[in-house]
């Protein structure tokens, strides 16, 4: 019996080190290391950003998120990244309200890619084009 064993294990070691490999970098170290702001978008239909989060997001470990919109207003939320297997993509998903106002945002990311460990870029695909938001780490 101790030999069944001893023959299996080294093809077990070399299965859960494959596994290891595939999984996605710390993109929520990344995220909850900085405070981030959004500095430039590339979109063919909008012309301006009054939707979206053009103050500063912040956020934490665990799920939390704060934003300050640009006149002041602070709202808090959460956040989810999700790592895609099949093709090896991140998504973000961000939802915050204002608590005084009970005003709402919300933004799903379908794809985020870290340009370096300062700015990332954030994409919203639509039927006919994408969006492209650029953030960088607030200073």
């Amino acid at each position: 019996m101790k030999k069944i064993y001893l023959t299996f294990l080294p093809f077990l070691l070399l299965l859960s080190a494959c596994k290891k490999d595939k999984l996605p970098p710390p993109i929520e170290n990344l995220l909850t290391s900085r405070n981030w702001e959004l500095y430039d978008y590339q979109s063919p239909y909008y012309t301006n950003l009054s939707g979206y989060f053009e103050g500063t997001l912040s956020f934490r470990r665990g799920g939390r998120v704060e934003y300050i919109d640009t006149s002041g207003q602070v709202y808090t939320g959460t956040w989810e990244h999700y790592y895609h297997d099949d093709t090896e993509k991140h998504s973000l998903f961000i939802k915050v309200t204002n608590p005084t106002t009970q005003d709402g945002k919300s933004e799903y990311y379908d794809h985020i890619e870290f340009l370096d460990d300062r700015h990332f870029k954030a994409y919203v695909y639509s039927s006919f084009y994408e969006n492209i938001f650029l953030y960088q780490e607030k200073r």
